[in-house]
Order: structure tokens, then sequence, then C-alpha cells
């Protein structure tokens, strides 16, 4: 079998060994409803764990995360996103979402690789109970089989295109 489109390279164990293209994913997050495309409802920090992991960005990859929130409230609300910190105490994004605001894009694409600890995670909470929902989904992109991403890059659209 030729070495064209392989992705065998070590540091993307679990990916697959014929990974290449493109893929639409959920995100990782193993909190209900999140894998189904459903909206979550993104919990605050006097709520159990005060916040909610969605999702676990894979190493070897590049995946592009699209984040959008909803407020099913009659009160304004703050969504927090921390990168890689549950406790948000380092560098956060916040976004503010007025009262009974259908689906609006808080993440626009922007491109994260995973790493060998696992720790690139995406956590976000709420500034009050039971207020915030969100949706979203990761395009995947594969490094060129046989090649080095740190040259070659990764793939951009499916390579039968």
């Amino acid at each position: 079998m030729s070495g064209i489109g392989r992705n065998s390279r070590p540091q993307n164990q679990g990916i697959g060994n014929l990974a290449q293209g493109t893929a639409k994913l959920p995100l990782s997050s193993s909190i209900s409803g999140v894998s189904n495309g459903n909206p979550v409802l993104v919990l605050n920090s006097s709520t159990g764990a005060g916040y909610i992991e969605a999702h676990n960005f894979s190493l070897g990859v590049i995946e592009e995360l699209y984040l959008w929130c909803s407020n099913r409230t009659s009160s304004n609300a703050l969504l927090t996103m921390s990168f890689g910190d549950n406790t948000f105490s380092g560098e956060n994004i916040i976004v503010s979402m007025t009262a009974q605001q259908g689906l609006s894009l808080v993440y626009p694409g922007v491109p994260h690789q995973g790493n060998v600890a696992g720790t690139q995670k995406l956590y976000l909470r709420a500034s009050a109970a039971n207020t915030l929902n969100i949706s979203g989904f990761v395009i995947r992109s594969y490094p060129f089989g046989g090649k080095n991403a740190s040259s070659y890059g990764y793939f951009n659209q499916d390579a039968n295109q």
C-alpha cells in the first residue's frame, strides 16, 4: 500500500493511519447533548463544578472551533471562555449576551492544536445560572500523508476536490 494519504506520525496516534483531508466533528465534550448538536446549558460558578468542558483539542491535527451561544432568559449574561484553565484565572474571552438573544457566533473558527498532556481544552461558564446555551462543532484538518506538517501544513479541503 502506498504511503500517500497515510498519517502514521507517532504524535497522531488515535487519529487513524488513513486520516486525511478535513472532517466536521461534534465537540468532544462528554456533556449530554453536545455530541448530537443540541444546545447545552452552560453552568455558572454557583452550580456544580461551575463550568463545562466543551472541547478537548486533538494532538497532531488542527481543529477550527466554531461556537454559538444563546441567552434564554430575560436578563443579560456573560459567557466566559477559558482555554486550558478551568480556574478561569488566565486570559479569558468574555462575551456579553443580551436578554433573549438567539444563536450568536461567539468563537468564529479559530484554529487550535492539542498537546501531549491533553490539557488543551475549552472551558465555559456563565455569569448566572440557567441563562446560556451553547452549540458548536470543529473542523479538523489532517496533515498531508507522509509529510512533515511543520513544512507542508494541513489539508484545508477534501483532497479529491
